[in-house]
């Protein structure tokens, strides 16, 4: 089953594995049907930036307003927040923004501003190894 634990991991290994994901995860909520999952802690205790995937259904009434909003985040970024990638969809979100930050607190503040023309839901993305 994907997500599973290894089936040769003991009851007791299962549980402090998984308390230590838990106490490396802090759920924020950071606007209407928002939320942001937040570490930049990885196994060994290193650090690094972290990849974030933000999908965003634009308010009604709000299109040219988004549009703006979202030229203006592209044009002049957060400080310490590189966009990989902006994509338009046709489906439940309008757009998706990927996109690398040292961590949670740089992004919070443009994601409270994108409250006012659109709804977001935040994922952070770990690289599959």
């Amino acid at each position: 089953m994907a997500g599973s634990l290894p089936s040769k991991w003991s009851p007791q290994r299962a549980m402090r594995y998984l308390a230590e994901v838990v106490a490396r995860l802090l759920i924020l909520e950071v606007g209407k049907d928002s939320y942001l999952l937040t570490t930049n802690s990885i196994p060994g205790g290193e650090t690094k930036e972290m990849l974030f995937i933000t999908c965003v259904k634009i308010n009604p009434g709000m299109t040219e307003e988004a549009r703006k909003f979202g030229d203006q985040l592209l044009k002049e970024p957060p400080k310490g927040v590189k966009f990989l990638q902006v994509y338009h969809t046709l489906g439940r979100y309008d757009a998706i923004w990927i996109y690398e930050a040292e961590d949670s607190n740089v992004i919070i503040d443009f994601l409270h501003k994108s409250r006012n023309v659109s709804t977001t839901e935040t994922w952070v993305a770990f690289e599959r190894k």
